[in-house]
């Protein structure tokens, strides 16, 4: 798998703790602090989205943006390997 981001390190997935799908309406988590953007390649294709790594009120989240970002794809449009 490629990882790119706004760091130069490679993320260190084992860190995450837990990982939100976003459906019609959820396109970002509020209070979600010390953000990391990062956007993949998988055997799938590339997600929907960039996913936002993060701290919420002390707990590590993965999130991603099922729609893309500002809702871009339509379900049938939806890369559902690459976002799992």
């Amino acid at each position: 798998m490629n990882i790119s981001g706004t760091q130069s390190d490679a993320y260190d997935f084992k860190k995450a703790r837990l990982g939100i799908i976003g459906g019609s309406g959820l396109y970002r988590i509020e209070n979600l602090k010390n953000i990391v953007e990062l956007s993949l390649d998988t055997p799938y294709g590339k997600p929907s989205n960039k996913l936002l790594i993060g701290n919420l009120f002390g707990i590590e989240i993965v999130f991603l943006a099922r729609h893309g970002e500002k809702h871009t794809l339509n379900p049938s449009e939806i890369p559902y390997k690459a976002n799992i």
